[in-house]
Protein backbone atom coordinates (compact mmCIF):
# COMPACT_ATOMS: atom_id res chain seq x y z
CA UNK A 1 0.00 0.00 0.00
CA UNK A 2 0.70 3.44 0.31
CA UNK A 3 0.69 6.47 2.17
CA UNK A 4 0.43 10.35 2.52
CA UNK A 5 1.46 12.68 5.08
CA UNK A 6 -0.42 15.66 5.31
CA UNK A 7 0.61 19.31 6.08
CA UNK A 8 -2.10 21.24 7.87
CA UNK A 9 -5.27 21.32 6.30
CA UNK A 10 -7.12 24.87 6.34
CA UNK A 11 -9.46 26.35 6.09
CA UNK A 12 -11.82 23.20 7.71
CA UNK A 13 -15.05 24.63 8.59
CA UNK A 14 -16.98 24.71 11.56
CA UNK A 15 -15.73 25.97 14.81
CA UNK A 16 -12.73 25.30 16.33
CA UNK A 17 -11.56 22.32 18.26
CA UNK A 18 -8.56 21.86 20.86
CA UNK A 19 -6.59 20.19 18.11
CA UNK A 20 -2.90 21.94 18.47
CA UNK A 21 -3.09 23.18 14.28
CA UNK A 22 -6.97 24.23 14.87
CA UNK A 23 -5.40 27.91 15.82
CA UNK A 24 -4.03 27.56 11.63
CA UNK A 25 -7.27 27.24 10.40
CA UNK A 26 -8.47 30.03 13.00
CA UNK A 27 -6.14 32.27 12.04
CA UNK A 28 -7.74 32.36 8.69
CA UNK A 29 -11.46 31.50 8.84
CA UNK A 30 -12.61 33.36 11.89
CA UNK A 31 -11.78 36.71 10.37
CA UNK A 32 -13.62 35.72 7.49
CA UNK A 33 -16.87 35.39 9.70
CA UNK A 34 -16.08 39.07 10.95
CA UNK A 35 -14.63 37.44 14.03
CA UNK A 36 -11.61 38.63 16.35
CA UNK A 37 -8.46 36.19 17.15
CA UNK A 38 -5.69 36.37 19.21
CA UNK A 39 -2.79 34.32 17.73
CA UNK A 40 -1.91 31.54 20.46
CA UNK A 41 1.51 31.37 18.87
CA UNK A 42 4.74 32.92 17.89
CA UNK A 43 4.23 35.20 14.45
CA UNK A 44 7.45 34.07 12.99
CA UNK A 45 6.67 30.06 13.33
CA UNK A 46 6.72 28.40 9.80
CA UNK A 47 4.06 25.47 9.47
CA UNK A 48 3.30 23.50 6.88
CA UNK A 49 0.06 24.20 5.23
CA UNK A 50 -2.43 23.15 1.97
CA UNK A 51 -6.39 23.48 1.03
CA UNK A 52 -8.55 20.94 1.55
CA UNK A 53 -8.69 20.43 -2.03
CA UNK A 54 -5.00 20.18 -2.86
CA UNK A 55 -5.07 17.34 -0.23
CA UNK A 56 -7.55 15.47 -2.12
CA UNK A 57 -6.02 16.39 -5.50
CA UNK A 58 -2.56 14.79 -3.89
CA UNK A 59 -3.96 11.59 -2.49
CA UNK A 60 -5.73 10.75 -5.24
CA UNK A 61 -2.49 11.47 -7.33
CA UNK A 62 -0.21 9.48 -5.01
CA UNK A 63 -2.94 6.38 -4.75
CA UNK A 64 -3.35 6.18 -8.55
CA UNK A 65 0.14 6.68 -9.76
CA UNK A 66 1.54 3.63 -11.64
CA UNK A 67 3.47 1.36 -9.63
CA UNK A 68 6.37 1.77 -11.90
CA UNK A 69 6.36 5.87 -11.50
CA UNK A 70 5.95 5.21 -7.80
CA UNK A 71 9.03 3.42 -7.65
CA UNK A 72 11.09 5.90 -9.90
CA UNK A 73 10.14 8.34 -7.57
CA UNK A 74 10.12 7.43 -4.20
CA UNK A 75 12.20 3.73 -4.72
CA UNK A 76 11.48 0.54 -4.04
CA UNK A 77 11.33 0.22 -0.24
CA UNK A 78 9.31 4.11 0.46
CA UNK A 79 5.95 4.11 0.07
CA UNK A 80 5.21 7.29 1.78
CA UNK A 81 5.05 10.69 0.55
CA UNK A 82 4.73 14.38 1.87
CA UNK A 83 2.04 16.22 -0.18
CA UNK A 84 3.39 19.48 -1.03
CA UNK A 85 2.66 22.71 1.26
CA UNK A 86 2.98 26.30 1.33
Amino acid sequence: GRGVRLPTVIVRPGKPNAATTSCFSSVIREPLSGTAIALPIDGNLKHALTSYTAAVDGMLAFQTASPSLANQVLGPYDRTAFLPSM
